[in-house]
């Protein structure tokens, strides 16, 4: 009969009713998940920092967002003096512990708009919105001093960590690239660990090169290939032609065959 009939109707409209909402939950729940698995894949392993391809995604973006509405942007390069020396001295994990003590050491100092990834080995790369090249020099500094005066010790060892900075900005012009802004930065940190390490220093503009001139040509020695590669994209960064070594022996034969000069090893 009629009851009946509309009895079947609305038993079966709450059941697709609740059949919805567990659709919509599960579609949610999935959503979350999605977001944070991209969020994992962006993110360090060990630092729990953005990683590197995030790093210039970031960058890129926040690039963007300054030359359309005409504000500061800096970065810094940051680099752990002497950490091979921590790795051989008091071996890889003691390594480990001191890249999560730093990291979370330089996160703690930043502004919340601050941007902060590790580049790769023992580098950071740390975005700075809104931020003019002084103000940023200041910031690397006291980043610099945090990291001096921190208490780390490893299995009752204490383990002395220093760091050295690399300051650039956006020019006025805005016509710098995120590998250009880079490059700029990397220069200064080159400049900083060229001068004593342990210290900040900003990018300064260089003199055109003479017409013709070649690139300096460097030699790479190391037995350990994440050594080899971090150093040689440094280098190549920079400008510098790289040629690797990865013995003594391998170096002396590499000088043999090599037809052009070689001007630091």
């Amino acid at each position: 009969d009629d009851n009946q009939y509309i009895e079947i109707i609305e038993t079966a409209r709450n059941e697709l009713s609740e059949l919805s909402t567990d659709l919509i939950d599960q579609t949610r729940t999935q959503s979350q998940d999605i977001d944070k698995i991209k969020l994992q894949l962006g993110l360090d392993s060990m630092t729990q920092l953005a990683n590197h391809d995030r790093f210039l995604e970031n960058l890129k973006h926040e690039m963007n967002r300054a030359s359309r509405y005409k504000t500061p942007l800096s970065i810094i390069m940051a680099d752990i003096d002497h950490f091979k020396s921590i790795n051989d001295f008091f071996g890889h994990l003691a390594g480990d512990h001191a890249l999560k003590c730093v990291s979370g050491q330089l996160k703690q100092m930043l502004r919340e708009s601050d941007q902060i990834a590790r580049y790769g080995g023992e580098e950071f790369a740390i975005i700075l919105p809104m931020t003019e090249q002084a103000d940023a020099l200041k910031a690397a500094e006291r980043l610099r001093q945090g990291i001096e005066s921190m208490k780390l010790t490893y299995n009752n060892r204490t383990i002395a960590v220093t760091m050295s900075f690399g300051v650039a900005a956006m020019e006025s012009d805005r016509a710098v690239d995120v590998e250009g802004l880079i490059r700029k930065a990397d220069e200064a940190l080159y400049e900083g660990k060229r001068t004593g390490r342990n210290k900040c220093c900003c990018y300064k503009k260089q003199d055109a090169s003479p017409t013709g001139a070649r690139s300096a040509t460097v030699m790479v020695i190391d037995d350990e290939e994440v050594v080899l590669v971090t150093v040689t994209k440094m280098l190549e960064r920079l400008g510098y032609a790289v040629n690797v070594a990865r013995s003594g022996q391998e170096a002396s034969d590499a000088f043999k065959k090599q037809t052009g000069k070689i001007d630091l090893v």
